[in-house]
């Protein structure tokens, strides 16, 4: 499960199943708090009380709950430092795995500039690393930020219908199984979304172009976050979704 857009709380009156992807801090609370892990899930007595501080933890690592349809989101550029060889910004993971490698990043994130290296052959550290996050829900952006992140930019601001891009994701796949599907999610993050309207005051600011919408992509942008994942083959994606349109 590479994207928060998977997500997903199922109720049954009985018990709470938590699907998410791996987060270090989802794990520490939910043992905190009796969870049980079944191989795909943290499972809950599905209460209020355990719903409430599951929901809230989602909120604060990935900026949405599992269960809002329409979310709106942003691509946030930012100064990433940490002494850690792996670290995480808005829920998605950045990792070096030796000093002399490169960073690894997680689903939707871009290295923009970075060193090439970091720490010491015992211990590699990110040290710092200039990054784009496509899709992060502005509900993320409202609470306290990752240690060592500093915005420099937002940008495309728009808002998604998660249950449509994952069925669109899926039909997709159906056609071509050989792409991945991380990428054809990113993809449809930009080609079916929505300017949003409204602004969110905290954002204006940081915003290059104050008080307006987001520009709708063009097919170069959406094939570019087509080939997030280094996948040569996901550079159908733009052909597929032109089929379809």
């Amino acid at each position: 499960m590479g994207s928060w857009l998977n997500i997903r709380l199922q109720h049954d009156g009985t018990f709470l199943k938590v699907y998410t992807p791996y987060h270090p801090t989802l794990v520490a609370r939910c043992r905190q708090w009796g969870g049980k892990w079944d191989g795909e899930a943290w499972v809950f007595p599905d209460t209020p009380d355990h719903s409430h501080k599951v929901k809230e933890t989602l909120l604060n690592i990935w900026g949405w709950d599992g269960e809002k349809e329409e979310v709106e989101v942003v691509d946030v550029e930012v100064d990433f430092s940490s002494t850690e060889y792996v670290d995480f910004i808005f829920g998605r993971e950045v990792k070096r795995p030796s000093r002399d490698s490169r960073l690894r990043v997680g689903w939707g994130v871009e290295v923009l500039e970075e060193p090439g290296g970091g720490g010491s052959r015992k211990h590699p550290a990110i040290e710092w690393a200039k990054l784009l996050v496509r899709c992060v829900p502005t509900e993320r952006l409202n609470r306290p930020l990752p240690k060592g992140v500093k915005i420099l930019a937002i940008t495309n601001r728009r808002t998604i219908n998660v249950p449509i891009i994952l069925a669109e994701t899926q039909r997709i796949l159906q056609t071509d199984p050989t792409l991945s599907p991380a990428s054809v999610e990113l993809a449809l993050t930009y080609s079916l979304a929505t300017s949003s309207k409204e602004e969110t005051p905290d954002l204006v600011a940081s915003s290059p172009e104050e008080g307006t919408p987001a520009p709708s992509p063009s097919h170069e942008e959406i094939a570019e976050a087509a080939r997030r994942c280094g996948c040569e083959k996901c550079q159908r994606i733009l052909a597929i979704l032109e089929e379809a349109s």
